[in-house]
């Protein structure tokens, strides 16, 4: 199967005449589901139609009051598309995870203090983890291994259900240190298990969306599991 073209197709059927990308071919374009399919389309090195509209659809969003999140996926939509953005309205919490943390740092906001306390992390936290203080990060290396399951997929953390974003992020953890997956063969069956439709669902005999197809592209294209035009 030709995987690259169908995950091409699959981003390029949700793109909707403003220029945004939908959660389906239905339902109206979000900010969110922009991000992912260009950030998909973009690791497989396509240039796609509809370019000017989509600045535009995204240049709506500069003067609307944003989540760190969502102010990442902002700036980097409109930097991939050549177009400068400084976001001045980022809504922060009082008390704001590792993932925020991450994106405000990536946004230039560096007084943000790292607060661990974390006594049953998740594969996702200490991905952000390994991204913001690497030093702290190594000593659960284990810990992420053991969060995968026979299956070949990773949980949230040791003993939970297999989810193709909770794969994503224990993958690019234990690359970070360079490190393998105890199953690597069956984390290869899991992902392509995830594969429906031209899309990635979160899990085998889910409905595939944009977000959990930028996790098993970046998979393909950037963890080199399996190969993406078999």
């Amino acid at each position: 199967m030709d995987y690259k073209q169908s995950i091409i197709n699959f981003c390029l059927t949700r793109q909707k005449e403003n220029g945004g990308f939908a959660a389906t071919p239905y339902l109206p374009a979000t900010l969110e589901d922009t991000y992912f399919s260009l950030a998909t389309l973009r690791k497989l090195e396509v240039c796609f139609s509809k370019l000017s509209k989509t600045i535009i659809f995204l240049e709506k969003y500069i003067e609307i009051p944003l989540s760190p999140r969502l102010s990442f996926f902002l700036k980097r939509c409109l930097t991939w598309l050549g177009k400068n953005y400084d976001p001045k309205n980022i809504i922060v919490s009082q008390n704001p995870d590792l993932e925020e943390i991450y994106y405000l740092k990536f946004l230039g906001k560096r007084d943000i203090e790292i607060q661990l306390a974390l006594s049953s992390p998740t594969v996702k936290e200490l991905y952000f983890l390994a991204e913001l203080a690497p030093e702290k990060a190594r000593d659960f290396i284990d810990y992420v291994k053991k969060a995968q399951n026979p299956d070949g997929g990773f949980g949230f953390f040791p003993g939970t259900t297999s989810f193709l974003e909770n794969t994503y992020y224990a993958f690019f953890f234990l690359k970070k240190f360079d490190e393998n997956p105890i199953y690597l063969k069956e984390l290869k069956h899991f992902l392509f298990s995830c594969f429906r439709q031209g899309g990635f669902a979160r899990a085998p005999q889910g409905v595939p969306f944009l977000e959990s197809t930028y996790f098993g592209t970046s998979l393909l294209v950037d963890g080199n599991i399996g190969t993406i035009a078999n």
